[in-house]
């Protein structure tokens, strides 16, 4: 695999976990995730994509695993997208972020269907830039 398809979806994690940062950040500042009803969505969206993208590149490009067919780039999607928001939603509701209340299990899945959508996202293009480079290699 060329260091060129590494590289920029490597890129495109760390572009993407510099904007997650950055509008985490504001939005806490400016009490956007109040304002704006949707942020939150997004966020997890954008989240599960990041989750995903860097997961599979970890895998495949650092630790080398081979990743044969898209089933298996969508599995390993899911599972590590999961695991990721239940450990994030633990993580909310232990520092008092998250509290159990009539919104909580809704707000709870809504955000990991955001999280799994813009995990299979992630999936999808990566399992296109290893076609892209299967056609390029055949060529």
């Amino acid at each position: 695999m060329p260091q060129d398809i590494q590289d920029k979806i490597l890129r495109l994690t760390l572009f993407l976990i510099v904007i997650i940062a950055i509008t985490h950040i504001t939005s806490l500042y400016f009490y956007f995730y109040f304002d704006f009803w949707w942020l939150d969505i997004v966020m997890h969206f954008l989240g599960g994509f990041w989750v995903v993208s860097f997961s599979l590149w970890l895998l495949f490009f650092v630790f080398k695993k081979e990743i044969s067919g898209f089933f298996f780039i969508i599995l390993i999607s899911i599972i590590f997208n999961l695991l990721i928001s239940f450990f994030w939603e633990v993580f909310e509701f232990k520092l008092g972020i998250a509290t159990i209340s009539s919104n909580y299990w809704p707000d709870t899945i809504s955000d990991s269907l955001s999280s799994l959508s813009g995990g299979l996202l992630a999936a999808l293009y990566f399992n296109n830039q290893l076609k892209k480079e299967d056609h390029h290699d055949g060529e």
